[in-house]
């Protein structure tokens, strides 16, 4: 995934999210206080819509985060678009 980081977890030891922003203050900051939870990994990060398409689409994660402007582009679409397609756990949107 581009501009994605990923890590190994185990198998439903954690809660595995994914935070897409496009401000990568507030995208690295988010990632540094989930990861600081030990119930949770963040898997993958993203700052862009079609990130936050490709990352709604993964099987491998159990919520995304999804900035609601991702610059000109909105959160809101990307998670529309993924909704008809696939099945998708809670969603928290920025």
């Amino acid at each position: 995934m581009i501009g994605a980081e990923q890590r190994q977890t185990e198998a439903g030891a954690q809660i595995r999210v994914a935070i897409v922003d496009d401000h990568p203050v507030l995208r690295d900051g988010l990632a540094s206080l989930l990861d600081g939870d030990p119930d949770m990994a963040v898997v993958a990060t993203g700052g862009t819509a079609s990130d936050a398409a490709r990352l709604l689409a993964s099987p491998d994660i159990d919520v995304p985060v999804l900035d609601v402007r991702l610059g000109q582009a909105s959160g809101f679409e990307s998670l529309g678009d993924a909704v008809r397609d696939v099945p998708r756990p809670p969603v928290a949107v920025l």
